[in-house]
């Protein structure tokens, strides 16, 4: 089987989804291209790419701007010219919206795989006008191909978009053991000492950067609300970077809990989440984030807002399934559930045995079962 993989993100959840995706596929004998922008990658993924090419994948390197603008017809032109010259493919499988657009626009018979990694739709300040201009534009493209969601929530939003339900195909991201269990121990005790946290505190934290989406606010809420109910030893670790960082800053002394947030630099979240006692979902809107599953195999209980992948929180058993709209009750809420230190043992513990549901191997052997269903359509 011959796979084109398309793709304008190389930072981030799509970026390692990219890479995991056609790791697994080289691997299983499948040869796989990858059409990517350079200008828009990071190291991490530069270096797995020499990896990879090692392995017989081959990339392309085709300029795709995240806006809107005449280089798209570029770019557009660029990758149709690269499919008629190193073609025919099996499948061409585009990821997030602007590599999604362009492929899905080329007039050539192709089978199409879209996987949008979080509609924009899905983000609620888009204006009336935005709103309706990409609900249309979504399905209109969604006549050509199929589409893989990643969440029942993302789901959900392609069949509001008006998508049929045929056209859509659920497969959950995967992940593995990231670090032995010494490694583990060693970071956390690394990362506590350095923000001068003790062993007894308890430490929601989380890994994103600083934008409206993610939504920061919301936890520096939560945490105001949980010391004004019941002082106890808590603290919020927010680990990144990003532009709405200094409004974050500013919102914390606002609310005077200054001493009980810390903002980490960016940092490998392999290192960092180890030094973690929750993993705090924060954000407005998400696809699938990768951060749930890597959580859960660090055995690592989950605060989550209604995103997608939150179907992965069964309440009060692996996590806490938090009030969207409402730091307050939220807090309230997380008090009920951590009465003792048995509470969030127990967390932990089915957390871990959670996560045995989203293996990598799984992931790659859905895609590649789903590959060969429609490839001869």
């Amino acid at each position: 089987m011959k796979i084109l993989i398309i793709h304008q993100p190389g930072t981030a959840g799509v970026a390692r989804h990219v890479l995991d995706l056609v790791s697994g596929l080289s691997k299983s004998n499948i040869d796989v291209w990858v059409i990517y922008s350079k200008d828009e990658t990071g190291s991490y993924y530069r270096q797995s790419m020499d990896s990879l090419k090692q392995r017989g994948v081959k990339f392309k390197d085709i300029p795709m701007r995240r806006s809107i603008g005449f280089y798209d017809f570029i770019s557009y032109l660029k990758i149709m010219r690269f499919i008629l010259e190193n073609g025919p493919f099996d499948i061409v499988h585009s990821h997030a919206s602007k590599a999604g657009a362009l492929t899905r626009l080329i007039p050539l018979k192709l089978n199409l795989v879209y996987s949008p990694h979080a509609y924009v739709t899905m983000n609620k300040s888009l204006s009336r006008f935005a709103s309706l201009f990409y609900t249309h534009l979504e399905k209109l493209l969604s006549m050509r191909g199929v589409t893989v969601v990643t969440s029942i929530k993302e789901g959900k939003e392609a069949v509001r978009i008006g998508l049929n339900h045929n056209k859509t195909h659920l497969i959950y991201h995967g992940s593995e053991s990231l670090c032995c269990d010494s490694e583990n121990i060693t970071n956390r005790d690394l990362y506590r000492q350095k923000w001068g946290v003790d062993s007894d505190t308890i430490i929601l934290g989380s890994v994103a950067r600083y934008d409206f989406q993610k939504d920061h606010a919301f936890a520096v809420k939560f945490m105001f609300w949980l010391h004004s109910t019941y002082n106890f030893k808590v603290k919020l670790v927010f680990v990144g970077d990003g532009e709405e960082k200094v409004a974050i800053e500013n919102l914390i002394n606002k609310l005077d809990i200054k001493d009980k947030v810390i903002m980490e630099s960016p940092a490998n979240f392999k290192d960092v989440m180890p030094a973690f006692d929750f993993y705090f979902m924060h954000s407005h809107y998400e696809g699938f984030p990768y951060v749930l599953v890597d959580a859960m195999f660090f055995g690592l209980p989950l605060l989550c807002r209604n995103v997608g992948g939150a179907e992965i929180v069964h309440d009060g058993i692996n996590g806490v399934y938090l009030d969207d709209f409402s730091p307050e009750r939220s807090a309230l809420k997380f008090l009920k559930c951590i009465r003792t230190p048995q509470n969030i043992t127990d967390f932990s513990n089915a957390s871990r045995q959670s996560s045995s549901s989203f293996r990598l191997k799984d992931m790659i052997e859905n895609y590649i079962n789903f590959y060969n269903s429609i490839k001869n359509r």
